[in-house]
């Protein structure tokens, strides 16, 4: 009797060790080992932001006009087929064999025909925004010949120039600035009706001081304040 109850002992202590060992695997598996470190993921790298559009120049930066861009016939600029907005306009040409006109010096550009920039018939947006002809030797700016120009917002005139045209700068609503190189030009503003469209929304008129005496009624009554910027007398309305 005595051997069946230690028989029966020894078989639950052995049972007990058993159920000991399976509970501890269970209870340890049932939690994750601190010691094991966890893989943190990598946070996303911000985008990179969109890089700024580039400002209009302030000081315009003027593109020669290649003669292949102008069509020219006796020194007269009949059109113009660039897309350059900052345009400065060669004082010379030549012409080849087949009497068009190339890059060279053998003849002058001296006026710019009828509507030779014109910009028609409705658009006043886009198009050219400064213009250059202070190396020219041009002496007429004809009928409409920047008509619609609507971004123009700059122009240098020749010294050479005499006569601008009826309607010359018609819906150029955006010229504020005009650099006045000629003698007769200044003698015209605003006495002149074909000057009328080319003063009629500027807000600086910058006068050659080399001829400026002071004769122009108009430029030197109080509608005007005057300073001088470099070799420019310049009025402000």
């Amino acid at each position: 009797m005595k051997k069946i109850i230690s028989y029966i002992l020894i078989f639950l202590l052995f049972a007990g060790s058993i159920c000991g060992v399976v509970f501890g695997i269970m209870y340890n598996n049932s939690f994750p080992d601190s010691s094991i470190e966890t893989p943190v993921e990598p946070e996303p790298e911000p985008e990179p932001e969109p890089e700024p559009e580039p400002e209009e120049p302030i000081t315009p930066n003027f593109v020669i006009v290649p003669i292949g861009s102008l069509y020219i016939s006796d020194g007269a600029i009949l059109s113009y087929n660039g897309s350059d907005k900052y345009i400065l306009i060669p004082s010379s040409y030549s012409v080849d064999d087949y009497g068009w006109a190339i890059e060279g010096d053998d003849l002058q550009i001296t006026s710019i025909a009828k509507r030779g920039f014109y910009r028609g018939p409705v658009p006043i947006f886009g198009g050219l925004k400064a213009v250059d002809l202070s190396e020219t030797s041009i002496t007429t700016i004809g009928e409409e010949a920047f008509a619609n120009q609507g971004s123009l917002t700059t122009i240098y005139l020749p010294n050479t120039l005499k006569a601008i045209e009826d309607n010359a700068f018609m819906g150029c609503h955006r010229l504020t600035e005009i650099f006045v190189n000629s003698y007769e030009i200044y003698s015209q503003l605003l006495s002149h009706d074909s000057c009328g469209f080319l003063i009629a929304s500027t807000d600086r008129i910058l006068v050659n001081s080399a001829i400026d005496d002071g004769s122009n009624e108009y430029l030197n009554s109080s509608v005007f304040s005057k300073s001088v910027e470099g070799h420019y007398n310049v009025y402000t309305s």
